[in-house]
């Protein structure tokens, strides 16, 4: 199946049934989840980060951290990371600014990994706004670890 149809289909997809099916011809999953191992965790609130960072350290994630979009980008730009979570709401650069920042980099030649915003709210983002904007999707807060899973799957074998 194209990626593009499966991809349509996943997003409109009423049961977790009919995902597991579309998701069963993807195969590209298990060799390119082995190439994501360091994540670049952003959120101004410390208590979300902690628990952020449990969870992808339990999923045997490696995390750096940072508290707003200007000292994310700082670290981006220093270190090589396959994934980057980033809340929108924070001071300095918001989540919007630096998903921007990190594709302006991109189009110079720095190829960017998934980037998904984390919001607390549904009302806060769409998955078509979080797509506009830059980002390969978006999630709530808190995490769910095999919602994640599924994300990063979709993304990897789509080449989003």
């Amino acid at each position: 199946m194209n990626a593009v149809f499966r991809n349509i289909a996943l997003t409109y997809a009423d049961h977790e049934e009919e995902r597991e099916v579309l998701l069963a011809g993807m195969t590209c999953a298990g060799d390119q989840r082995k190439k994501i191992t360091h994540v670049l965790l952003v959120d101004d609130n410390e208590i979300n980060l902690e628990i952020m960072r449990n969870q992808l350290t339990a999923l045997g994630f490696t995390t750096d951290s940072a508290v707003n979009g200007r000292d994310a980008l700082a670290k981006y730009q220093n270190t090589t990371y396959d994934l980057v979570l980033t809340d929108i709401e924070m001071p300095v650069m918001d989540g919007f600014g630096l998903v921007e920042e990190i594709r302006r980099l991109e189009e110079s030649g720095l190829k960017a990994p998934p980037l998904l915003a984390v919001t607390a709210s549904e009302f806060d983002l769409t998955e078509e706004r979080a797509r506009t904007s830059g980002f390969d999707g978006y999630m709530l807060k808190p995490l769910d670890p095999d919602l994640l899973n599924k994300k990063l799957d979709t993304i990897l074998c789509s080449g989003s």
